[in-house]
């Protein structure tokens, strides 16, 4: 990969954990073989740091052999700070482009994919589109949107237009694929489940032990959840699937990581009967969530079902299975059933309420006697269908092919640099 050089666009902020997780640690593997890697974001409080933050984020990136390119991220008013965030992104970009050699252009979800297009309109590189879930369908599926309506419209318009301007695709489940080759989409597209490290999330038998010994867990059942507690993550329906549970197995403990107020959850846990002594609520950094699931016997991902969920992924699936965890999770989300279908590796709801969570209980009742086997075949799912060293290998392959295809007579820089000069926003693009 030492002659390639590409130009990463993200939605996210570079401390973002999905950032760190889905560009940061590939992009320093594929640097170490040669990859020049750029990677443009769009700093958002509370993740924006200080002027000398910033700094030194950028030097330890540089170190790492990627450049790193903040944009300031504007929320109100909506429709003008998208434009102007959109207007200091191309030109950062084209700037870009003209004093670096770029082969080719790499964007993660629909509004860093629209600026993406713009740089491969006018310089007429590669464009690969990865494309987490359809935006339009995620606002209807939570009820912010109504299907039909104007701005529903606009953006379903841009979501047919963008696939248009790639020259490959990257989607996160099979069902979407097919869905958009469905649509008429013909460009290829490879598919690429959220993927973890499975040499960071593993399971560690001392500290296993070190952590169920300290919490008094050793002889009980410890059920997981690690993840936020609002959105599309069903909170309510877990607490209510713990108490079964805990009612048909009282030897059982639930730990939740979530980055939000325990005291909240224990309010939510104490409405379901769950006793205190049944449940632990951590708030612990990203780094420290592997020694966590370590201790856990099983992960629980109840997940809200929605026409966008076909198209999703989730990491806390892919960290469960890694740290050799079954998993009980809900219907309808990306490919899983499909990743699940080994039954030690886990359980699929069939419908809600007390019959579908007693069957689940069953299930773990008859997975229990033969936990260490099944933590055997998580782990192997895991490493063999959810690696981020299979992610990089993908990536590197397109990189390849893309790189390849670059047109020798591609539209110079300077051929439209007098029709990009208005363009040229008010304030820096830079984080300061």
């Amino acid at each position: 990969m030492s002659s390639i050089s590409v130009l990463v666009i993200t939605g996210w902020s570079l401390r973002e954990h999905h950032c760190q997780r889905a560009h940061v640690q590939p992009l320093k593997r594929m640097a170490r073989d040669g990859l020049r890697a750029h990677l443009m974001t769009f700093e958002r409080p509370p993740y924006r740091g200080t002027g000398r933050q910033a700094a030194e984020w950028l030097a330890s990136l540089e170190a790492d052999g990627i450049v790193w390119h903040p944009i300031a991220y504007h929320h109100r008013p909506l429709l003008l700070a998208k434009l102007l965030d959109g207007m200091s992104a191309v030109w950062a970009g084209w700037r870009l482009l003209r004093s670096e050699r770029i082969d080719l252009l790499h964007a993660r979800s629909e509004f860093p994919a629209v600026i993406a297009g713009v740089l491969a309109r006018l310089s007429g590189l590669p464009m690969l589109y990865e494309h987490d879930a359809s935006i339009s369908e995620e606002r209807v599926d939570s009820g912010v949107w109504r299907r039909g309506g104007l701005v529903y419209r606009v953006t379903r318009a841009v979501e047919r237009w963008l696939p248009a301007r790639a020259q490959e695709m990257i989607v996160l489940s099979q069902r979407y694929a097919q869905r958009l080759r469905d649509d008429g989409v013909g460009v290829p597209i490879a598919v690429l489940p959220c993927s973890t490290d499975t040499e960071i999330f593993q399971r560690d038998q001392a500290v296993r032990l070190d952590v169920r010994h300290a919490h008094g867990w050793e002889g009980r059942l410890v059920a997981v959840y690690s993840g936020s507690s609002g959105g599309w993550y069903q909170l309510e329906e877990m607490a209510q699937f713990f108490a079964r549970l805990h009612a048909v197995m009282p030897a059982t403990h639930w730990l939740c990581l979530i980055n939000d107020d325990p005291a909240a959850m224990r309010r939510l846990a104490a409405r379901h009967g769950i006793p205190a002594d049944a449940l632990t609520v951590r708030s612990v950094p990203a780094a420290e969530v592997p020694r966590w699931l370590s201790a856990a016997d099983v992960g629980l991902a109840f997940i809200r079902a929605g026409t966008s969920k076909y198209a999703s992924s989730p990491n806390k699936v892919a960290e469960y299975l890694a740290c050799g965890l079954p998993v009980i999770m809900t219907p309808g989300v990306g490919d899983t059933e499909q990743l699940l279908d080994v039954p030690e590796a886990g359980h699929v709801l069939a419908g809600s309420g007390v019959s579908a969570y007693d069957r689940a209980i069953a299930w773990l009742q008859e997975v229990l006697p033969q936990l260490p086997q099944a933590a055997d075949v998580c782990r192997r799912i895991a490493v063999e269908r959810l690696s981020l060293e299979g992610s990089i290998e993908a990536y590197r392959a397109i990189y390849a092919r893309l790189s390849a295809q670059a047109s020798a007579d591609a539209v110079r820089p300077e051929m439209v640099e007098p029709a990009l000069s208005v363009m040229q926003p008010q304030e820096p693009s830079h984080v300061g």
